[in-house]
């Protein structure tokens, strides 16, 4: 258990100046250099040392040390038990500078880190410091994110906060710990966007810490808790009317959170893992971080770590060494992609960010060391943002900014100047759209409007079920997975994937996992499909429409339905894009 904090970081917690909270942190700074004067020939883990929590207490942070303090406790029984400190400040980013700069760290000092870290650390919100500016040491378990609300919220299944985001996104208040383009403000833009809402409206309120964000949940300030399940599970237990609604896992978590449903079971294809360890300042001696690793391997090694684990929440994951290194590297770069995605995806085109920022700034940027060093460089967020298309101003050039966003709205890649309806019955439209191109030439632009359908590939014991019909426009049968839609009706994707399963199949299913949304054919068509996953499925009866007389449905191994693709048989663009969809997410090996 965490132990009182001493005065020194109790001031880190009150009201102060920049200079104030530079002097404080270098205080502790010498404090904590002071835990463990060693020599090289020491064994720094079996010295007096602490572990950093870069957050207020109760969150992930906070979590991490504690596990790591009982961990070496019961490999070194005989040690000073590791003692936890709070250092609070940018979800982190005040520890990394501190230990990346020198000033805080030394052979008795661990820092805890997650996969949110990371993200922040990709999108340069920790400074200008690279990867390698500080030794990263240990993995310690996996922790899952979830969805949680308070216990007499009115949601009772995820399903029910997505149709309140359609309603109004703009009502439902999110909150955990970190700020724009955490990991927990992604988790909740996902779920937006799963609901196909515009999550520039989303709502999210910051708080320093995961256990914050929970006291406010149990206080009912905020409707949604979008942080991970290790920490909301122990708010539970400590008393706080938390309720988890999914857990944002590939499928369900063994153990305690057993019962608890994931979103893909839910129909929501949301996954979110967070990697929890530890790592020290760079400037460590070789046989001190050694010395570290090896500790932390024996006590990951040990019998009763992975019960240990559970207690807390997480599930084993031990990396170090080069290993370690890698998985780094490679998650910078998988959340590098992440953000410019969401950049995209929101068609941001221009950026206002503080000029001179180490993260920031656009025509020069100081170098994170407080000491007003410029540098002729952009901040790193900055060069990420232009990387992905996004113009860059200052705060300083907001006239420039201006004229930017006048040339986009004079030269829009097309403009709708006129459409005119040609044909309309219940099943679609066709309207004709007198349009202008970027260049000024004139034409016209004729669109289909469908109705969107839905496609469902029910998978049980290796086998995939199909159906049989005939096609009208190409006067032959032919095998298709099950699909269909509800022409000038308003229904939700999920409940139209049930209905067409049970109607074409007899197939009722426990799990229906979104797979994706695809568009059948947008050179000349609005309509989209939604793509699901149908397993653990039992038998009924069909209930076929009158355009569907004649329909058969039987299973098929999917070596089958492969060769049927082969040699012509299935003939179905949909139907071949949806498996190969399944393929390469990895999922028709799953369900078979």
């Amino acid at each position: 258990m965490p132990q009182p904090l001493p005065a020194t970081d109790r001031l880190l917690t009150a009201p102060c100046s920049r200079r104030q909270l530079l002097q404080t942190l270098a205080a502790a700074a010498s404090a904590g250099a002071g835990l463990a004067p060693l020599s090289a020939a020491a064994d720094a883990s079996r010295e007096p040392a602490e572990c950093i929590a870069p957050s207020r207490p109760g969150g992930g942070f906070d979590l991490t040390c504690g596990l790591a303090s009982q961990a070496l406790q019961a490999v070194r029984p005989g040690r000073t038990p590791l003692r936890t400190r709070y250092l609070p400040g940018g979800i982190g980013a005040v520890a990394f500078d501190q230990v990346a700069t020198g000033r805080l760290g030394g052979p008795g000092t661990l820092v805890a880190f997650s996969s949110g870290s990371l993200l922040n650390l990709a999108q340069g919100r920790f400074g200008p410091h690279p990867v390698s500016a500080v030794r990263w040491i240990a993995t310690l378990g996996n922790d899952y994110g979830v969805v949680a609300v308070h216990r007499d919220a009115p949601y009772q299944r995820l399903q029910d906060v997505v149709t309140a985001l359609q309603k109004d996104s703009g009502r439902v208040v999110f909150g955990a710990g970190g700020t724009l383009g955490s990991q927990d403000w992604v988790k909740a833009a996902l779920l937006v966007r799963a609901a196909r809402q515009d999550h520039k409206r989303m709502r999210f309120v910051s708080f320093e810490g995961g256990g914050e964000a929970l006291k406010a949940l149990g206080g009912r300030h905020i409707d949604l808790f979008t942080g991970d399940a290790a920490e909301a599970t122990r708010a539970a237990a400590e008393g706080l009317p938390v309720r988890i609604l999914a857990v944002l896992a590939p499928t369900r978590l063994p153990g305690a959170l057993a019962a608890l449903p994931t979103a893909r079971e839910q129909g929501i294809d949301l996954q979110w893992t967070t990697v929890r360890g530890l790592y020290m300042a760079a400037s460590v001696p070789d046989a001190a971080a050694q010395a570290w690793t090896a500790a932390l391997q024996e006590a990951q090694a040990a019998p009763g770590y992975a019960a240990l684990c559970a207690r807390h929440g997480l599930y084993p994951f031990a990396l170090s060494g080069a290993a370690l290194d890698d998985y780094v590297q490679r998650s910078l770069a998988d959340y590098r992609r992440l953000a410019q995605d969401l950049v995209r995806t929101r068609q941001i085109r221009i950026a206002i960010l503080k000029e001179g920022s180490p993260s920031c700034g656009s025509s020069y940027s100081y170098d994170g060391s407080f000491k007003s060093v410029r540098l002729p460089l952009p901040g790193v967020t900055t060069a990420a943002l232009e990387e992905a298309g996004v113009r860059v101003f200052s705060e300083n050039q907001l006239d420039e900014a201006a004229a930017f966003l006048d040339s986009l709205e004079q030269v829009p890649e097309i403009e709708t100047v006129g459409s005119t309806v040609i044909y309309q019955n219940r099943w679609l439209t066709l309207r004709e759209d007198a349009i202008v191109r970027a260049d000024g030439s004139r034409g016209l632009y004729s669109v289909v409007e469908k109705s969107d359908f839905a496609v469902i590939a029910a998978v049980s014991d290796g086998e995939l079920h199909l159906v049989e019909q005939y096609r009208y426009p190409v006067q032959g049968r032919y095998w298709e997975l099950p699909q269909g839609s509800w022409e000038g009706e308003s229904i939700d994707p999920l409940d139209l994937a049930r209905a067409e399963l049970r109607e074409e199949t007899g197939l009722t299913a426990a799990s229906m996992q979104h797979v994706g949304r695809l568009y059948l054919a947008y050179g000349y068509s609005t309509q989209a499909y939604d793509v699901f996953l149908a397993t653990d499925l039992s038998a009924g009866e069909t209930a076929l429409d009158a355009e569907e007389i004649g329909l058969i449905s039987r299973p098929f191994k999917l070596e089958q339905v492969e060769a049927m693709i082969l040699d012509g048989t299935i003939r179905d663009a949909t139907t071949v894009a949806v498996l190969g969809l399944l393929r390469l997410k990895g999922l028709l090996q799953t369900a078979q």
